[in-house]
């Protein structure tokens, strides 16, 4: 019967320190991005709107445009995080063998902004959508981000940049809706790190 005990006891500790040992859960993706929208020159467009700021807090412009060879630059410093009251962020920035594959996503409220594609270590085109319940728009379109040093970074789980998208519309709008929008972002604690 001892034998039973001193062969068990190991096991035991040992099947303990393996379910103590689990990994934390991941901490929730957090972001923030500004995005406004006006007619393309001479066109008409549905969906403008001035400057929108996700999450509502008017340091958040100031932040994401801000040069990190000035002290005090912080640009993840306004963030929303998922899971907070009403607020969704997901993202996933992820290393390839060209650069780097980005799917990521914000709602706050009835706003929600998202962002997809391929990009190098300073940039490239992707798709961006725009939906706010609130207004009734519903744009997409292709969009440069651009990552300049000092102003931008991208690496495996985040990515900081700025945007422009000249010409994003209603999808099979007949109105013949032409919009310009542009911004910046920042994702950060995305999979793909």
């Amino acid at each position: 019967m001892l034998l039973g005990r001193i062969v068990a006891a190991p096991v035991a500790l040992f099947s303990g320190l393996l379910i103590g040992c689990s990994d934390p859960p991941a901490e929730p993706a957090e972001g923030a991005l500004t995005i406004s929208v006006s007619p393309a020159q001479g066109a008409h467009c549905n969906g403008q709107h001035g400057q929108l700021l996700m999450p509502q807090n008017t340091l958040v412009q100031d932040r994401l445009n801000c040069d990190l060879s000035q002290s005090g630059c912080n640009p993840g410093e306004y963030v929303a995080v998922d899971g907070d009251s009403d607020t969704n962020v997901s993202c996933n920035v992820t290393k390839s063998a060209s650069g780097f594959s980005i799917q990521a996503s914000m709602a706050i409220g009835g706003n929600n902004v998202s962002f997809s594609g391929a990009l190098s270590p300073t940039g490239g085109d992707v798709t961006m959508t725009h939906r706010s319940v609130n207004t009734q728009i519903n744009l997409s379109g292709q969009c440069t981000i651009t990552i300049a040093p000092n102003h931008g970074a991208i690496d495996g789980g985040k990515i900081w940049a700025q945007y422009t998208c000249p010409n994003v519309s209603e999808p099979g709008s007949a109105s013949g809706d032409q919009c310009v929008a542009s911004g910046a972002f920042i994702f950060e604690r995305c999979g793909g790190g």
